[in-house]
């Protein structure tokens, strides 16, 4: 299995993205991370895109949760499985 630092992580997206949000949440999951809705204290990452949400935001300062930018995220995943889709980065997960 390749070093995965989103594995198990709870990660919550907020804000427009060129990226379609099931996508995100797709990627997400085949990657091992647990995709959310609402930011909270077990909250590990916030994925922002354009416009986020301001309570969203407000949490993420609150709890001290870190922050990246959508495609940072998207391109931290592309260079861990270069030239994998979300199905193959889970088959490939999962394979151990």
């Amino acid at each position: 299995m390749k070093n995965n630092q989103f594995l198990g992580k709870n990660l919550v997206f907020t804000g427009a993205s060129v990226i379609k949000r099931d996508y995100l949440f797709g990627l997400a999951e085949a990657i091992g991370a647990n995709p959310q809705k609402g930011v909270n204290k077990q909250t590990d990452l916030l994925i922002v895109g354009e416009k986020p949400g301001n309570k969203k935001l407000g949490m993420a300062e609150k709890y001290e949760i870190p922050q990246v930018e959508d495609h940072q995220f998207v391109e931290t995943v592309n260079k861990q499985y270069p030239d994998m889709s979300p199905e193959e980065i889970l088959d490939e997960m999962f394979a151990y």
